[in-house]
């Protein structure tokens, strides 16, 4: 079962060769190991603050730089669902 994060603004996470700033959904999966990093200015990561598998991520409790997903986070937005109807 995957894990899902907002990356907090003013901070950017990589998983793999993709990066996330606050504007994405972060889901991680089980084989998954994530990176966060501060983002003192837009554009470029700063500072690295730790790396994290799946196992070390807690839903309940992520670590700084990230945070949890509320349960209306998780429906698609509505125009999402309008677009993906045929006509």
């Amino acid at each position: 079962m995957s894990k899902r994060f907002h990356p907090e603004t003013g901070y950017m996470v990589r998983s793999g060769a993709f990066w996330y700033d606050h504007r994405v959904l972060l889901t991680v999966e089980e084989d998954d190991r994530i990176e966060i990093f501060r983002r003192p200015y837009t554009g470029k990561p700063g500072i690295r603050l730790g790396s994290y598998g799946y196992t070390q991520l807690d839903v309940g409790a992520p670590p700084i730089g990230l945070r949890q997903v509320e349960e209306y986070d998780s429906f698609p937005a509505p125009l999402a669902v309008l677009a993906g109807r045929s006509a």
